[in-house]
Protein backbone atom coordinates (compact mmCIF):
# COMPACT_ATOMS: atom_id res chain seq x y z
CA UNK A 1 0.00 0.00 0.00
CA UNK A 2 2.86 2.37 0.81
CA UNK A 3 4.24 2.08 -2.72
CA UNK A 4 0.88 2.93 -4.22
CA UNK A 5 0.54 5.98 -2.00
CA UNK A 6 4.04 7.18 -2.81
CA UNK A 7 3.50 6.77 -6.55
CA UNK A 8 0.28 8.74 -6.55
CA UNK A 9 1.58 11.42 -4.19
CA UNK A 10 4.41 11.96 -6.65
CA UNK A 11 1.70 12.48 -9.27
CA UNK A 12 0.09 15.29 -7.28
CA UNK A 13 3.37 16.99 -6.59
CA UNK A 14 4.36 16.90 -10.26
CA UNK A 15 3.09 20.14 -11.75
CA UNK A 16 2.60 18.78 -15.26
CA UNK A 17 0.00 19.95 -17.73
CA UNK A 18 -0.69 17.59 -20.58
CA UNK A 19 -2.02 19.06 -23.82
CA UNK A 20 -3.86 16.64 -26.03
CA UNK A 21 -5.17 16.69 -29.54
CA UNK A 22 -8.08 14.33 -29.09
CA UNK A 23 -9.03 14.24 -32.74
CA UNK A 24 -5.98 12.10 -33.51
CA UNK A 25 -6.68 9.34 -31.00
CA UNK A 26 -8.83 6.31 -31.79
CA UNK A 27 -9.75 3.01 -30.19
CA UNK A 28 -12.02 0.10 -31.00
CA UNK A 29 -13.16 -2.56 -28.52
CA UNK A 30 -12.20 -5.84 -30.24
CA UNK A 31 -13.39 -8.10 -27.42
CA UNK A 32 -17.08 -7.54 -27.99
CA UNK A 33 -19.07 -9.92 -30.12
CA UNK A 34 -20.60 -8.65 -33.37
CA UNK A 35 -23.14 -11.26 -34.43
CA UNK A 36 -26.40 -9.62 -35.45
CA UNK A 37 -29.17 -10.63 -37.80
CA UNK A 38 -30.46 -8.39 -40.55
CA UNK A 39 -29.07 -6.55 -43.55
CA UNK A 40 -25.42 -7.11 -44.33
CA UNK A 41 -24.99 -3.99 -46.47
CA UNK A 42 -22.96 -0.84 -45.64
CA UNK A 43 -25.60 0.48 -43.22
CA UNK A 44 -25.59 -2.79 -41.30
CA UNK A 45 -21.78 -2.81 -41.22
CA UNK A 46 -21.78 0.72 -39.82
CA UNK A 47 -24.37 -0.20 -37.18
CA UNK A 48 -22.24 -3.17 -36.10
CA UNK A 49 -19.17 -0.95 -35.91
CA UNK A 50 -21.08 1.67 -33.95
CA UNK A 51 -22.14 -0.95 -31.40
CA UNK A 52 -18.53 -2.04 -31.01
CA UNK A 53 -17.28 1.49 -30.46
CA UNK A 54 -20.09 2.18 -27.95
CA UNK A 55 -19.08 -0.92 -26.00
CA UNK A 56 -15.53 0.41 -26.05
CA UNK A 57 -16.72 3.74 -24.69
CA UNK A 58 -18.63 1.99 -21.90
CA UNK A 59 -15.52 0.05 -20.91
CA UNK A 60 -13.41 3.21 -21.03
CA UNK A 61 -15.80 5.12 -18.78
CA UNK A 62 -15.93 2.33 -16.21
CA UNK A 63 -12.13 2.10 -16.17
CA UNK A 64 -11.79 5.86 -15.84
CA UNK A 65 -14.23 5.96 -12.92
CA UNK A 66 -12.17 3.41 -11.00
CA UNK A 67 -8.83 5.05 -11.84
CA UNK A 68 -10.16 8.47 -10.92
CA UNK A 69 -11.48 7.41 -7.54
CA UNK A 70 -8.31 5.51 -6.65
CA UNK A 71 -6.13 8.42 -7.72
CA UNK A 72 -8.08 10.92 -5.65
CA UNK A 73 -8.84 9.10 -2.43
CA UNK A 74 -5.42 7.65 -1.72
CA UNK A 75 -4.28 11.01 -0.34
CA UNK A 76 -7.04 11.47 2.18
CA UNK A 77 -6.84 10.07 5.68
CA UNK A 78 -10.33 10.89 6.98
CA UNK A 79 -13.96 11.42 5.96
CA UNK A 80 -16.10 9.57 3.41
CA UNK A 81 -13.66 10.16 0.57
CA UNK A 82 -10.92 8.32 2.45
CA UNK A 83 -13.21 5.36 3.23
CA UNK A 84 -14.28 4.88 -0.38
CA UNK A 85 -10.79 5.55 -1.73
CA UNK A 86 -9.18 2.98 0.55
CA UNK A 87 -11.84 0.44 -0.47
CA UNK A 88 -11.05 0.96 -4.17
CA UNK A 89 -7.32 0.57 -3.54
CA UNK A 90 -7.85 -2.67 -1.62
CA UNK A 91 -10.03 -4.03 -4.42
CA UNK A 92 -7.48 -3.01 -7.06
CA UNK A 93 -4.68 -4.78 -5.19
CA UNK A 94 -6.81 -7.89 -4.87
CA UNK A 95 -7.52 -7.91 -8.62
CA UNK A 96 -3.95 -7.08 -9.70
CA UNK A 97 -2.02 -9.45 -11.95
CA UNK A 98 0.24 -10.47 -9.07
CA UNK A 99 -2.80 -11.81 -7.20
CA UNK A 100 -4.60 -13.50 -10.10
CA UNK A 101 -5.97 -16.76 -8.64
CA UNK A 102 -5.49 -18.88 -11.77
CA UNK A 103 -1.91 -17.63 -12.14
CA UNK A 104 -1.30 -18.55 -8.51
CA UNK A 105 -2.86 -22.00 -8.98
CA UNK A 106 -1.06 -23.18 -12.14
CA UNK A 107 1.94 -20.86 -12.45
CA UNK A 108 0.84 -19.45 -15.81
CA UNK A 109 3.87 -17.20 -16.28
CA UNK A 110 6.32 -20.12 -15.94
CA UNK A 111 4.13 -22.19 -18.28
CA UNK A 112 4.24 -19.48 -20.93
CA UNK A 113 8.01 -19.14 -20.54
CA UNK A 114 8.39 -22.90 -21.09
CA UNK A 115 6.19 -22.70 -24.20
CA UNK A 116 8.24 -19.90 -25.75
CA UNK A 117 11.70 -21.05 -24.66
CA UNK A 118 11.65 -24.75 -23.75
CA UNK A 119 10.13 -28.10 -24.68
CA UNK A 120 6.38 -28.50 -24.18
CA UNK A 121 3.50 -30.59 -25.40
CA UNK A 122 -0.21 -29.82 -25.35
CA UNK A 123 -3.03 -32.33 -25.68
CA UNK A 124 -6.67 -31.59 -26.34
CA UNK A 125 -9.85 -33.60 -26.76
CA UNK A 126 -13.14 -31.89 -27.57
CA UNK A 127 -16.66 -32.92 -28.50
CA UNK A 128 -18.78 -30.39 -30.38
CA UNK A 129 -22.52 -31.02 -30.27
CA UNK A 130 -24.82 -29.20 -32.68
CA UNK A 131 -28.64 -29.00 -32.72
CA UNK A 132 -30.33 -32.33 -33.46
CA UNK A 133 -31.55 -31.21 -36.90
CA UNK A 134 -27.94 -31.07 -38.14
CA UNK A 135 -26.77 -34.18 -40.07
CA UNK A 136 -23.77 -34.61 -37.80
CA UNK A 137 -24.90 -33.56 -34.31
CA UNK A 138 -21.60 -34.52 -32.63
CA UNK A 139 -18.08 -33.90 -33.92
CA UNK A 140 -14.90 -34.97 -32.14
CA UNK A 141 -11.66 -33.03 -32.28
CA UNK A 142 -8.50 -34.56 -30.78
CA UNK A 143 -4.88 -33.65 -31.14
CA UNK A 144 -1.45 -32.80 -29.78
CA UNK A 145 0.95 -29.92 -30.31
CA UNK A 146 4.60 -30.50 -29.38
CA UNK A 147 7.16 -27.69 -29.52
CA UNK A 148 10.92 -27.98 -29.04
CA UNK A 149 12.25 -24.42 -29.21
CA UNK A 150 15.98 -25.17 -28.53
CA UNK A 151 16.06 -27.65 -31.45
CA UNK A 152 13.54 -25.63 -33.51
CA UNK A 153 11.14 -28.48 -34.16
CA UNK A 154 7.34 -28.74 -34.03
CA UNK A 155 4.89 -31.62 -34.37
CA UNK A 156 1.12 -31.27 -34.47
CA UNK A 157 -1.52 -33.93 -35.08
CA UNK A 158 -5.25 -33.30 -35.39
CA UNK A 159 -8.07 -35.81 -35.87
CA UNK A 160 -11.67 -34.93 -36.72
CA UNK A 161 -14.16 -37.73 -36.06
CA UNK A 162 -17.89 -38.36 -36.35
CA UNK A 163 -19.75 -41.26 -34.77
CA UNK A 164 -16.41 -42.48 -33.37
CA UNK A 165 -15.02 -42.84 -36.91
CA UNK A 166 -11.89 -40.87 -37.86
CA UNK A 167 -12.95 -38.63 -40.71
CA UNK A 168 -10.02 -36.32 -41.32
CA UNK A 169 -6.42 -36.18 -40.06
CA UNK A 170 -3.85 -33.43 -40.36
CA UNK A 171 -0.16 -33.73 -39.50
CA UNK A 172 2.07 -30.67 -39.32
CA UNK A 173 5.81 -30.72 -38.73
CA UNK A 174 8.43 -27.99 -38.63
CA UNK A 175 12.19 -28.42 -38.83
CA UNK A 176 13.80 -25.04 -38.36
CA UNK A 177 12.17 -22.88 -41.08
CA UNK A 178 10.83 -25.80 -43.11
CA UNK A 179 7.16 -26.73 -42.58
CA UNK A 180 5.54 -30.00 -43.68
CA UNK A 181 1.78 -30.55 -44.01
CA UNK A 182 0.16 -33.93 -44.47
CA UNK A 183 -3.54 -34.76 -44.87
CA UNK A 184 -3.72 -38.52 -45.56
CA UNK A 185 -7.35 -38.47 -46.70
CA UNK A 186 -6.50 -35.92 -49.42
CA UNK A 187 -2.80 -36.35 -50.23
CA UNK A 188 -2.40 -40.04 -49.42
CA UNK A 189 -0.42 -41.81 -46.70
CA UNK A 190 3.10 -40.52 -45.95
CA UNK A 191 2.69 -37.66 -48.44
CA UNK A 192 3.46 -34.04 -47.52
CA UNK A 193 3.65 -30.59 -49.05
CA UNK A 194 6.38 -28.35 -47.68
CA UNK A 195 7.54 -24.74 -47.86
CA UNK A 196 10.04 -22.40 -46.22
CA UNK A 197 8.41 -20.25 -43.53
CA UNK A 198 11.23 -17.70 -43.44
CA UNK A 199 10.88 -16.81 -47.15
CA UNK A 200 7.18 -17.55 -47.56
CA UNK A 201 6.20 -14.29 -49.30
CA UNK A 202 9.12 -14.22 -51.73
CA UNK A 203 8.85 -17.93 -52.59
CA UNK A 204 5.11 -17.66 -53.17
CA UNK A 205 5.45 -14.66 -55.48
CA UNK A 206 8.02 -16.53 -57.61
CA UNK A 207 5.95 -19.71 -57.84
CA UNK A 208 3.70 -21.02 -60.58
CA UNK A 209 0.94 -21.16 -57.96
CA UNK A 210 1.01 -17.35 -57.62
CA UNK A 211 0.95 -16.73 -61.37
CA UNK A 212 -1.84 -19.29 -61.83
CA UNK A 213 -3.92 -17.66 -59.09
CA UNK A 214 -3.01 -14.15 -60.27
CA UNK A 215 -2.16 -12.86 -56.81
CA UNK A 216 0.94 -11.56 -55.04
CA UNK A 217 1.85 -11.42 -51.36
CA UNK A 218 4.10 -9.06 -49.44
CA UNK A 219 7.58 -10.32 -50.35
CA UNK A 220 8.74 -9.88 -46.75
CA UNK A 221 5.97 -12.11 -45.39
CA UNK A 222 7.40 -14.81 -43.13
CA UNK A 223 6.32 -17.14 -40.32
CA UNK A 224 8.30 -17.53 -37.10
CA UNK A 225 6.82 -20.19 -34.80
CA UNK A 226 9.81 -19.86 -32.45
CA UNK A 227 9.36 -16.15 -31.73
CA UNK A 228 10.46 -14.92 -28.33
CA UNK A 229 7.94 -14.50 -25.55
CA UNK A 230 6.21 -11.10 -25.90
CA UNK A 231 7.17 -8.58 -23.31
CA UNK A 232 4.51 -7.96 -20.70
CA UNK A 233 2.68 -4.67 -21.18
CA UNK A 234 3.35 -2.36 -18.25
CA UNK A 235 0.09 -0.89 -17.03
CA UNK A 236 1.67 0.54 -13.88
CA UNK A 237 0.79 3.93 -12.47
CA UNK A 238 3.87 5.41 -14.18
CA UNK A 239 2.03 5.51 -17.51
CA UNK A 240 -0.74 7.61 -15.99
CA UNK A 241 1.31 9.94 -13.77
CA UNK A 242 2.04 12.51 -16.47
CA UNK A 243 -1.34 12.23 -18.19
CA UNK A 244 -3.34 12.64 -14.98
CA UNK A 245 -1.16 15.01 -12.96
CA UNK A 246 -3.46 18.04 -13.25
CA UNK A 247 -6.60 15.90 -13.44
CA UNK A 248 -5.94 14.37 -10.02
CA UNK A 249 -5.51 17.76 -8.40
CA UNK A 250 -8.80 18.98 -9.84
CA UNK A 251 -10.67 15.85 -8.81
CA UNK A 252 -9.43 16.09 -5.22
CA UNK A 253 -11.05 19.49 -5.05
CA UNK A 254 -14.19 18.90 -7.11
CA UNK A 255 -15.34 15.30 -6.61
CA UNK A 256 -18.17 14.84 -4.13
CA UNK A 257 -18.61 11.81 -1.84
CA UNK A 258 -21.38 11.55 0.73
CA UNK A 259 -22.58 8.80 3.01
CA UNK A 260 -26.03 7.84 1.74
CA UNK A 261 -27.25 7.29 5.33
CA UNK A 262 -28.75 3.99 4.23
CA UNK A 263 -27.50 0.45 3.84
CA UNK A 264 -27.00 -1.54 0.66
CA UNK A 265 -27.95 -5.23 0.83
CA UNK A 266 -25.45 -7.37 -1.08
CA UNK A 267 -26.94 -10.73 -2.12
CA UNK A 268 -24.33 -13.51 -2.00
CA UNK A 269 -24.66 -17.19 -2.88
CA UNK A 270 -25.98 -18.24 0.54
CA UNK A 271 -26.27 -15.04 2.54
CA UNK A 272 -26.95 -11.32 2.52
CA UNK A 273 -24.55 -8.64 3.70
CA UNK A 274 -25.45 -5.13 4.84
CA UNK A 275 -22.95 -2.65 3.38
CA UNK A 276 -22.28 1.08 3.78
CA UNK A 277 -23.51 3.03 0.75
CA UNK A 278 -21.98 6.22 -0.64
CA UNK A 279 -22.99 8.59 -3.41
CA UNK A 280 -20.23 9.85 -5.70
CA UNK A 281 -20.43 12.76 -8.14
CA UNK A 282 -17.67 13.25 -10.72
CA UNK A 283 -18.04 16.66 -12.41
CA UNK A 284 -18.50 16.66 -16.18
CA UNK A 285 -15.50 18.91 -16.88
CA UNK A 286 -13.11 16.78 -14.83
CA UNK A 287 -14.37 13.53 -16.36
CA UNK A 288 -14.02 14.87 -19.90
CA UNK A 289 -10.48 16.07 -19.26
CA UNK A 290 -9.57 12.61 -18.02
CA UNK A 291 -11.09 11.07 -21.16
CA UNK A 292 -8.94 13.33 -23.33
CA UNK A 293 -5.79 12.63 -21.34
CA UNK A 294 -6.50 8.89 -21.26
CA UNK A 295 -5.93 8.87 -25.04
CA UNK A 296 -2.36 10.07 -24.47
CA UNK A 297 -1.30 7.04 -22.43
CA UNK A 298 1.02 4.41 -23.92
CA UNK A 299 -1.74 1.80 -23.84
CA UNK A 300 -4.04 3.89 -26.02
CA UNK A 301 -1.24 4.89 -28.38
CA UNK A 302 -0.50 1.21 -29.04
CA UNK A 303 -4.17 0.65 -29.88
CA UNK A 304 -4.04 3.53 -32.33
CA UNK A 305 -1.03 1.96 -34.05
CA UNK A 306 -2.88 -1.34 -34.42
CA UNK A 307 -5.88 0.45 -35.92
CA UNK A 308 -3.72 2.06 -38.58
CA UNK A 309 -2.44 -1.39 -39.55
CA UNK A 310 -6.03 -2.58 -40.01
CA UNK A 311 -7.23 0.41 -42.01
CA UNK A 312 -6.06 -0.97 -45.38
CA UNK A 313 -7.60 -4.41 -44.81
CA UNK A 314 -10.94 -2.81 -43.87
CA UNK A 315 -10.83 -0.80 -47.09
CA UNK A 316 -10.08 -3.97 -49.09
CA UNK A 317 -13.26 -5.52 -47.66
CA UNK A 318 -15.31 -2.53 -48.75
CA UNK A 319 -15.84 -1.27 -45.19
CA UNK A 320 -13.70 1.86 -45.30
CA UNK A 321 -16.73 4.14 -45.00
CA UNK A 322 -18.03 2.26 -41.96
CA UNK A 323 -14.53 2.22 -40.47
CA UNK A 324 -14.19 6.01 -40.89
CA UNK A 325 -17.63 6.54 -39.34
CA UNK A 326 -16.55 4.59 -36.28
CA UNK A 327 -13.37 6.65 -35.99
CA UNK A 328 -15.34 9.89 -36.30
CA UNK A 329 -17.66 8.76 -33.52
CA UNK A 330 -14.78 7.87 -31.26
CA UNK A 331 -12.95 11.16 -31.90
CA UNK A 332 -16.15 13.04 -31.08
CA UNK A 333 -16.31 11.13 -27.79
CA UNK A 334 -12.71 12.10 -27.00
CA UNK A 335 -13.41 15.73 -27.87
CA UNK A 336 -16.81 16.29 -26.26
CA UNK A 337 -17.01 13.38 -23.83
CA UNK A 338 -19.93 12.92 -21.47
CA UNK A 339 -22.94 15.21 -21.21
CA UNK A 340 -23.50 16.05 -17.55
CA UNK A 341 -21.94 14.90 -14.28
CA UNK A 342 -21.32 11.23 -13.48
CA UNK A 343 -23.67 10.17 -10.67
CA UNK A 344 -22.68 6.92 -8.95
CA UNK A 345 -23.38 4.76 -5.93
CA UNK A 346 -20.61 2.76 -4.25
CA UNK A 347 -21.08 0.07 -1.59
CA UNK A 348 -18.25 -0.83 0.80
CA UNK A 349 -17.84 -3.94 2.94
CA UNK A 350 -14.79 -4.97 4.96
CA UNK A 351 -12.78 -2.08 3.49
CA UNK A 352 -13.39 -3.20 -0.10
CA UNK A 353 -15.73 -2.00 -2.85
CA UNK A 354 -18.41 -4.62 -3.43
CA UNK A 355 -20.73 -2.62 -5.72
CA UNK A 356 -20.54 0.35 -8.05
CA UNK A 357 -23.36 1.54 -10.28
CA UNK A 358 -24.67 4.57 -12.09
CA UNK A 359 -27.74 6.21 -10.61
CA UNK A 360 -28.45 7.97 -13.90
CA UNK A 361 -27.38 6.87 -17.39
CA UNK A 362 -24.33 8.69 -18.71
CA UNK A 363 -25.09 10.46 -22.00
CA UNK A 364 -22.09 10.62 -24.29
CA UNK A 365 -21.37 12.50 -27.51
CA UNK A 366 -20.60 10.25 -30.50
CA UNK A 367 -21.38 12.05 -33.74
CA UNK A 368 -24.79 11.24 -35.20
CA UNK A 369 -25.64 8.84 -32.37
CA UNK A 370 -26.18 9.92 -28.77
CA UNK A 371 -26.00 6.79 -26.61
CA UNK A 372 -26.70 6.72 -22.89
CA UNK A 373 -24.72 4.22 -20.83
CA UNK A 374 -25.53 2.73 -17.45
CA UNK A 375 -23.61 0.04 -15.61
CA UNK A 376 -23.60 -1.97 -12.40
CA UNK A 377 -20.79 -4.10 -10.97
CA UNK A 378 -20.82 -6.35 -7.91
CA UNK A 379 -18.13 -8.47 -6.22
CA UNK A 380 -19.57 -11.21 -4.00
CA UNK A 381 -16.77 -13.71 -3.35
CA UNK A 382 -16.09 -15.03 0.16
CA UNK A 383 -12.30 -15.53 0.29
CA UNK A 384 -11.68 -12.68 -2.12
CA UNK A 385 -14.59 -10.48 -3.07
CA UNK A 386 -13.33 -10.53 -6.67
CA UNK A 387 -13.70 -14.34 -6.91
CA UNK A 388 -17.32 -13.72 -7.95
CA UNK A 389 -17.85 -10.80 -10.32
CA UNK A 390 -21.04 -9.55 -11.99
CA UNK A 391 -21.10 -6.85 -14.65
CA UNK A 392 -24.10 -5.35 -16.42
CA UNK A 393 -23.94 -2.59 -19.04
CA UNK A 394 -26.96 -1.00 -20.72
CA UNK A 395 -26.54 1.13 -23.83
CA UNK A 396 -29.60 3.03 -25.06
CA UNK A 397 -29.83 4.63 -28.50
CA UNK A 398 -33.10 6.13 -29.76
CA UNK A 399 -35.12 4.20 -27.17
CA UNK A 400 -33.46 0.91 -28.19
CA UNK A 401 -31.44 -0.72 -25.41
CA UNK A 402 -28.62 -3.21 -25.74
CA UNK A 403 -27.81 -5.06 -22.52
CA UNK A 404 -24.56 -6.91 -21.89
CA UNK A 405 -24.00 -9.05 -18.80
CA UNK A 406 -21.03 -11.05 -17.56
CA UNK A 407 -20.58 -13.23 -14.48
CA UNK A 408 -17.31 -14.96 -13.55
CA UNK A 409 -16.50 -17.25 -10.62
CA UNK A 410 -13.41 -18.94 -9.19
CA UNK A 411 -12.87 -21.33 -6.26
CA UNK A 412 -9.51 -22.03 -4.66
CA UNK A 413 -10.99 -25.06 -2.89
CA UNK A 414 -11.43 -27.24 -5.99
CA UNK A 415 -9.81 -25.03 -8.69
CA UNK A 416 -13.16 -24.61 -10.42
CA UNK A 417 -14.07 -21.74 -12.71
CA UNK A 418 -17.19 -20.43 -14.38
CA UNK A 419 -18.20 -17.68 -16.77
CA UNK A 420 -21.60 -16.70 -18.13
CA UNK A 421 -22.26 -13.88 -20.56
CA UNK A 422 -25.09 -12.52 -22.66
CA UNK A 423 -25.92 -9.74 -25.09
CA UNK A 424 -29.52 -8.72 -25.75
CA UNK A 425 -30.90 -6.35 -28.34
CA UNK A 426 -34.62 -6.00 -29.08
CA UNK A 427 -35.98 -9.56 -29.21
CA UNK A 428 -32.60 -11.24 -29.75
CA UNK A 429 -30.38 -12.65 -27.01
CA UNK A 430 -27.07 -14.42 -27.48
CA UNK A 431 -25.56 -16.11 -24.44
CA UNK A 432 -22.80 -18.50 -23.41
CA UNK A 433 -22.05 -20.52 -20.30
CA UNK A 434 -18.66 -22.01 -19.43
CA UNK A 435 -17.59 -24.00 -16.39
CA UNK A 436 -14.98 -26.57 -15.45
CA UNK A 437 -11.98 -27.33 -13.25
CA UNK A 438 -8.21 -27.45 -13.33
CA UNK A 439 -6.65 -30.84 -12.47
CA UNK A 440 -3.30 -32.67 -12.38
CA UNK A 441 -1.58 -29.38 -11.59
CA UNK A 442 2.16 -29.16 -11.07
CA UNK A 443 2.59 -25.45 -10.64
CA UNK A 444 4.67 -23.96 -13.42
CA UNK A 445 5.08 -27.16 -15.44
CA UNK A 446 1.81 -29.08 -15.94
CA UNK A 447 -1.98 -28.75 -15.79
CA UNK A 448 -5.19 -30.05 -17.33
CA UNK A 449 -8.09 -27.69 -17.93
CA UNK A 450 -11.37 -29.63 -17.99
CA UNK A 451 -14.27 -28.03 -19.84
CA UNK A 452 -17.37 -29.52 -18.29
CA UNK A 453 -19.71 -27.28 -20.24
CA UNK A 454 -19.52 -24.59 -22.90
CA UNK A 455 -22.95 -23.75 -24.29
CA UNK A 456 -23.86 -21.07 -26.82
CA UNK A 457 -27.54 -20.18 -27.14
CA UNK A 458 -29.74 -17.88 -29.20
CA UNK A 459 -33.04 -16.88 -27.56
CA UNK A 460 -32.60 -19.78 -25.11
CA UNK A 461 -32.18 -22.30 -27.95
CA UNK A 462 -28.88 -24.14 -28.00
CA UNK A 463 -26.66 -23.42 -30.99
CA UNK A 464 -23.77 -25.63 -29.90
CA UNK A 465 -22.22 -27.28 -26.86
CA UNK A 466 -18.58 -28.21 -26.23
CA UNK A 467 -17.07 -30.54 -23.63
CA UNK A 468 -13.51 -31.79 -23.31
CA UNK A 469 -10.12 -30.94 -21.89
CA UNK A 470 -6.86 -29.19 -22.68
CA UNK A 471 -3.55 -29.99 -21.01
CA UNK A 472 0.05 -28.83 -21.10
CA UNK A 473 3.24 -30.44 -19.76
CA UNK A 474 6.95 -30.87 -20.49
CA UNK A 475 7.86 -32.63 -23.73
CA UNK A 476 9.70 -35.88 -22.95
CA UNK A 477 10.20 -37.31 -26.46
CA UNK A 478 12.15 -36.24 -29.52
CA UNK A 479 10.30 -34.86 -32.52
CA UNK A 480 11.03 -36.94 -35.63
CA UNK A 481 10.50 -35.24 -39.00
CA UNK A 482 8.73 -37.54 -41.52
CA UNK A 483 10.20 -38.80 -44.77
CA UNK A 484 7.75 -40.17 -47.36
CA UNK A 485 6.74 -38.41 -50.58
CA UNK A 486 7.47 -34.68 -50.56
CA UNK A 487 6.04 -31.87 -52.70
CA UNK A 488 7.90 -28.56 -52.53
CA UNK A 489 4.82 -26.33 -52.77
CA UNK A 490 6.41 -23.26 -54.32
CA UNK A 491 8.66 -25.17 -56.72
CA UNK A 492 5.84 -27.13 -58.35
CA UNK A 493 5.58 -26.80 -62.11
CA UNK A 494 2.25 -26.64 -63.89
CA UNK A 495 2.50 -30.38 -64.60
CA UNK A 496 3.35 -31.14 -60.97
CA UNK A 497 0.45 -29.03 -59.72
CA UNK A 498 -2.08 -30.68 -62.05
CA UNK A 499 -0.79 -34.13 -61.04
CA UNK A 500 -1.17 -33.28 -57.36
CA UNK A 501 -4.68 -31.93 -58.00
CA UNK A 502 -5.66 -35.24 -59.64
CA UNK A 503 -4.39 -37.17 -56.60
CA UNK A 504 -6.43 -34.94 -54.31
CA UNK A 505 -9.60 -35.37 -56.39
CA UNK A 506 -9.27 -39.16 -56.38
CA UNK A 507 -8.83 -39.16 -52.61
CA UNK A 508 -11.78 -36.79 -52.15
CA UNK A 509 -13.99 -39.32 -53.97
CA UNK A 510 -12.89 -42.09 -51.57
CA UNK A 511 -13.33 -39.73 -48.60
CA UNK A 512 -16.89 -38.92 -49.69
CA UNK A 513 -17.72 -42.63 -49.74
CA UNK A 514 -16.51 -42.91 -46.15
CA UNK A 515 -18.61 -39.90 -45.22
CA UNK A 516 -21.75 -41.39 -46.80
CA UNK A 517 -21.32 -44.60 -44.78
CA UNK A 518 -21.26 -42.60 -41.54
CA UNK A 519 -24.51 -40.89 -42.53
Amino acid sequence: MENVENNVNETVETNTTVETDSTENTIVDTAAGETYKGSQGPDAAQKKSNKKIIIGAAAAILALVIVAIIAVFVFLQKDDKAVVGTAFINLAEEMSAENDPIEAAIGAEDMMKAYYEGKTTMDYSMNLTMPTEVDFPTIGLDGTFAKNVPDKKIQSTTTVSMANVDLLNADVYADDAKMYLGIPELLGQDTYVNFNMATFGEDFNNSFLASYAGIQEDASLSIDPYAAMPEAVDYSMDDFKTAYAEDVKNLITNIQVENADTKYTLAKADSEVECDLYTVTIPQADANQMIKDFAETDAMQSVEEELEKNRASMAAMGEEEAFNAVMDSWNDFLTNGIQGDMLLEVAVSDKKVVMIQTTEDIAISMGEITPAIGFATTFTGDTRVSDVQDYTVDVTINDETMTMALNSTWSDADLSYGCTGSMSLADETYAFHLNGTFADVTKGSAFVMNIDQLDVTYNDEQMMAITGNFGMKELSEDIVIPQGTQYDLFNLTETDLMGLANVVMENVYTWQNTLSMIQ
